[in-house]
């Protein structure tokens, strides 16, 4: 596949080096560099970016913790680079005989959310506090024999000729398995981060109603506390978290009641105020609607 791959991309058919194909979910860089280089930058994307060898070598340059950390790069290794990422790369070998040639592949933001939220639905796992960690992330190394894989199955997909169609489900569905191997590596928090100036407001009210979910929380009250007017805190919300405020809290009452009920094995109405319904009934209704059947039978069907 590697020499298939090498084989499309000439000198002459690359504008500056590189060429490029661009889709829904994600955009795919092929780069040839013909002489040596230092210091050469690159990053500050908006999205996760894979990066590839192919051939030749490259040394990357990062700062960790202000102390700058370096190290080769080499063919059939990958690395994660985090959105807004700055590397600066050298290339000791390339020359026009034997050129330096790599792969990038940029992930939209928005098929990792898709991704991981069917991943949290399947798991039943609590994300949401480590999903959006607004902290500075540097370029993860990643040694896996399946993520190399995939990752040129992707190109194959888009360097073939085949049905768009075909093509667009192929690589959606090969970018989606890249992800879930990634998340099984180092790189996990990397695809779990997301910076913007709004994010650490959003973070901010997942934390209270966290923190709040016995009381009454109304969408009036959190839209404040991320200063914004309640219908930019709607659409903001549903667009990141991908339900609606109301629907996020009233899940996240369903899970701690779960909890509740299986753990300290709780009566049904000590846990029905303690995740915030005032109403027994209520709370028998809201947990049967989720869960298909009542917190006694639930309780009792585990013990």
């Amino acid at each position: 596949m590697c020499d298939q791959l090498l084989e499309k991309i000439k000198p002459e058919q690359i504008i500056e080096n590189r060429k490029v194909y661009s889709g829904e979910y994600a955009e795919l860089c092929l780069y040839e560099t013909y002489q040596k280089a230092e210091l050469i930058s690159y990053g500050h994307l908006d999205n996760p970016v894979l990066l590839f060898m192919l051939s030749g070598k490259k040394v990357i340059h990062e700062d960790e913790k202000e102390v700058e950390h370096t190290f080769e790069f080499c063919p059939g290794e990958s690395l994660v680079m985090a959105p807004h990422e700055l590397v600066q790369i050298d290339f000791p070998d390339a020359c026009p005989e034997t050129p330096t040639r790599c792969l990038t592949l940029e992930i939209g933001h928005q098929l990792i959310r898709d991704t991981l939220g069917q991943l949290q639905e399947e798991l039943n796992n609590e994300l949401s506090s480590e999903l959006y960690l607004d902290e500075s992330l540097q370029c993860e190394s990643v040694a896996d024999s399946r993520i190399n894989d995939a990752i040129l199955r992707v190109c194959s997909y888009y360097t073939q000729p085949m049905d768009h169609a075909a093509r667009k489900l192929l690589i959606q569905h090969t970018l989606q398995e890249l992800i879930l191997l990634m998340m099984q590596t180092k790189a996990r928090h990397i695809l779990m981060h997301k910076k913007g100036g709004a994010m650490p407001r959003l973070q901010l009210v997942v934390d209270y109603i966290m923190e709040h979910i016995q009381d009454d929380l109304s969408v009036e009250e959190l839209a404040a506390r991320a200063c914004m007017s309640k219908p930019t805190f709607h659409r903001y919300f549903k667009k990141v978290l991908g339900v609606s405020p109301v629907d996020f809290v009233n899940k996240k009452r369903m899970q701690i009641a779960r909890q509740l009920l299986l753990s300290e094995q709780k009566a049904v109405s000590d846990v029905c105020y303690a995740v915030g319904y005032n109403s027994t009934s209520h709370f028998i209704r809201s947990f049967k609607n989720y869960y298909g059947c009542t917190p006694k039978q639930y309780q009792k069907s585990h013990f």
